[in-house]
């Protein structure tokens, strides 16, 4: 199989054979959440430090008038972030804290600090007006891409997304149609729909979302020097995600449970 991944049985559990149990399901659902959380709160923290920058621009006669645009959508993003962030943690069954007082954001501050994950902890942002110091020290610093490893990883997530079944059948975001195009290998869907599978096409199905869960695991291995990049929080969430799903389709085609999360 390409990406390096292995059908089988020999190699199939070697991370953690109880991965998909119901006790390592809940625990990893309970830490989705928390990192989803932490995501709304990193971008709750962000949207004012890029909010006050782009306000104290003088635009008149169009001076600065590309740097404010640059800022008005980035800023504009962090708020969409935060509501997809939101919007995940609820449909998963959790509860979005906004007005939590430990973790509102007094400025100067630390990007979402604390809890289960530190994110960037060496930058510290706070309420200033543009200037091309600021954004070296921490814009920069905030936008720093995830490590080469872990951006290589999404895209090996890319291509396991391609080759997972859904409901909707080809369809994908254009987001997602994008990245995909990006990747350079291409899979097959296959069916999604238990009943009509026979028992090799079921075989099949099950040894491909054992390779999506194996993937995955992988990279939510601790790293011995961690990068926590705000990137590297999203490739979290991302992988924590097609994780559970591995495990609820595998137990779904087993018989053992609903089939998704």
């Amino acid at each position: 199989m390409q990406c390096g991944m292995k059908y089988g049985n020999e190699t199939r559990d070697a991370l953690d054979p109880d991965i998909c149990s119901p006790s390592k399901v809940n625990e990893n659902l309970i830490h989705l959440k928390k990192l989803l959380q932490k995501a709304v709160f990193l971008e709750l923290t962000t949207i004012p430090p890029y909010f006050t920058a782009w306000l104290s621009l003088q635009t008149e006669y169009a001076r600065n008038l590309k740097v404010a645009n640059v800022l008005k959508s980035i800023y504009t993003e962090e708020m969409l972030h935060m509501s997809l962030a939101a919007n995940f943690l609820n449909s998963i069954g959790g509860t979005v804290k906004l007005a939590d007082m430990w973790n509102i954001p007094i400025y100067p501050t630390q990007l979402a600090e604390g809890g289960y994950y530190d994110v960037a902890p060496q930058v510290l942002v706070a309420l200033k007006p543009f200037s091309i110091g600021y954004v070296k020290d921490v814009f920069m610093k905030v936008e720093k891409p995830s490590p080469a490893k872990e951006r290589n990883d999404l895209f090996e997530i890319v291509g396991l997304w391609k080759m997972l079944p859904t409901a909707s059948g080809d369809q994908v975001t254009n987001n997602m149609d994008q990245l995909i195009k990006e990747y350079e290998t291409q899979y097959q869907d296959v069916s999604d729909n238990h009943e009509t599978l026979d028992a090799t096409e079921k075989l099949q199905l099950l040894e491909k979302w054992h390779a999506v869960k194996q993937a995955a695991a992988r990279q939510l291995k601790p790293s011995p020097n961690p990068i926590n990049t705000v990137g590297s929080l999203y490739t979290q969430i991302l992988s924590k995600t097609i994780l559970l799903e591995s495990c609820a389709k595998i137990d779904g085609l087993n018989k053992i449970g609903p089939g998704t999360i």
